[in-house]
């Protein structure tokens, strides 16, 4: 004999529930976080956590980092590599900028500096810049979807 519909679909759904709450569990994603994005209108106008890691080959004689007219770097020990600054900033829907400068002694060949910028609950971001004859200057634009 043939259960009724109504008792296969109370079936099923306990069977989904049953199911659906250790997954959840098991990927760490929260229902609040599972569907956020990039910096939010009610939240752009408000500073966020970022850290910012930087590593280099080769150590430079002068490094900054600067996000407007603040220099990420001042005040940090940048002599080892790699190093974290942990910081607030305000991201806009168009995403950050930061200015990298580098400089190295005149035998230094060409070498690299990465910048990784982590926003809370977003996908680090990573850019590599090279230098040209023992230096660097350049925008670097992080953007979150």
């Amino acid at each position: 004999m043939r259960g009724s519909p109504p008792l296969h679909l109370a079936v099923l759904l306990l069977a989904f529930g049953l199911l659906a709450v250790p997954l959840i569990q098991l990927t760490g994603v929260s229902p609040q976080t599972a569907y956020s994005s990039a910096p939010t209108e009610a939240s752009k106008d408000k500073p966020q956590p970022v850290r910012v890691v930087l590593r280099y080959a080769h150590q430079p004689q002068s490094l900054r980092l600067m996000v407007d007219d603040k220099d990420l770097l001042a005040g940090i020990d940048w002599k080892v590599s790699p190093f974290e600054v942990d910081t607030e900033m305000i991201i806009g829907s168009d995403g950050q900028e930061f200015t990298l400068e580098a400089k190295w002694k005149d035998d230094q060949p060409d070498t690299a500096v990465t910048v990784e910028v982590e926003l809370d609950g977003e996908e680090k971001q990573t850019e590599t810049r090279w230098s040209e004859l023992g230096e660097i200057s350049d925008v670097l634009t992080y953007l979150w979807k």
